[in-house]
């Protein structure tokens, strides 16, 4: 037990510090379990902490609800709130976003707050599409679950 917690540290420091930008042999946003094959060598000048994007600017989204996915080096996820609806950007009913390792962000969708808001949870992609939950909205009012393809569209 004590060495599934050792491998299981070392693998979360490894990812970290690869998704920071660390010189090493794996690109950003791209997570390896170290094994005999793989050997990772970190610069000890690292940056041990960096933004890669502040959102509030816009229609791009406020407060991210979840922690992201990766797909072939861009990063997803939701915002809880922002958007292209509502009277100031803030009241939007959230989004769906992409953000690159450069940290140029994207929104896929923007919910309406009118209809279902409030994305909550990590994405799940599949047959090239995002589903996640809503925690407010839908027939009921209660929330829910949804699909968006990669390209914005719902289905």
């Amino acid at each position: 037990m004590r060495a599934r917690l050792s491998l299981v540290a070392a693998w979360l420091s490894f990812t970290l510090l690869a998704a920071c930008g660390a010189n090493s042999s794996v690109s950003p946003f791209k997570s390896v379990l170290p094994s005999n094959d793989v050997q990772a060598r970190v610069s000890q000048s690292a940056p041990a902490f960096r933004v890669v994007h502040n959102f509030g600017n816009g229609d791009d989204g406020y407060f991210p609800s979840a922690s992201m996915i990766a797909i072939n080096g861009t990063l997803y996820g939701v915002t809880a709130e922002g958007g292209a609806y509502g009277s100031q950007p803030q009241y939007g009913g959230g989004t769906v976003f992409n953000l690159n390792a450069a940290g140029d962000e994207h929104v896929i969708y923007s919910f309406n707050p009118g209809q279902f808001y409030a994305p909550q949870g990590k994405l799940l992609f599949l047959n090239n599409s995002f589903y996640g939950t809503t925690s407010g909205g839908g027939k009921n009012g209660a929330g829910s679950v949804f699909t968006v393809g990669k390209n914005g569209t719902g289905r």
